[in-house]
């Protein structure tokens, strides 16, 4: 059985992955915070892990013996005077989740982004996973995912097994 630890766990898309694994009979951390709700998890067999994303020490000992993490948290938010909290907890908060899982050694990190991260285009044409990002740095919400993909694309570059999906263009049954 593979151990898994899920970032965000309490969160609309964290708590739905948490279920969809927990029902293929997989082993999850649940990592939240301390003043996340976790109703959605309320009946579900998991181990409950309060942490912090900006506390790197507490993430590679949540992540001992995980071979998976689904990196789903993120500070979702459209004011302007969020952007510092958006970069700190959403590129740093990333940054700490790729560092612990090297330190771990995770086998796999699974980093949710979102449409928000990727640029657009002038000519009509649909955009897809490498349109380059030509937004800017106004939106702290679309600029930091932007950024937070950067960290995984560097964990990578450092022997890290990344995956960047993203949830809001995957299509299928």
């Amino acid at each position: 059985m593979r151990n898994i630890l899920v970032t965000g766990a309490t969160g609309f898309v964290g708590s739905n992955l948490v279920v969809a694994l927990r029902s293929q009979g997989y082993h999850v951390r649940a990592f939240h915070r301390a003043s996340s709700p976790a109703i959605a998890l309320r009946n579900i067999p998991v181990e409950h892990v309060v942490g912090d994303l900006l506390d790197r020490c507490s993430l590679t000992r949540t992540m001992s013996g995980c071979d998976t993490v689904f990196h789903t948290a993120a500070f979702v938010s459209f004011r302007r005077r969020d952007k510092p909290l958006q970069m700190e907890i959403n590129v740093g908060g990333t940054r700490n989740v790729v560092d612990a899982c090297l330190e771990a050694g995770v086998e796999t990190l699974v980093h949710t982004s979102t449409i928000a991260a990727l640029g657009y285009r002038t000519d009509g044409e649909l955009i897809d996973e490498a349109t380059p990002y030509n937004w800017g740095t106004e939106n702290g919400y679309r600029y930091s995912k932007h950024c937070a993909e950067l960290e995984a694309l560097a964990g990578a570059r450092r022997g890290l097994h990344a995956v960047i999906v993203n949830p809001s263009i995957i299509v299928g049954p």
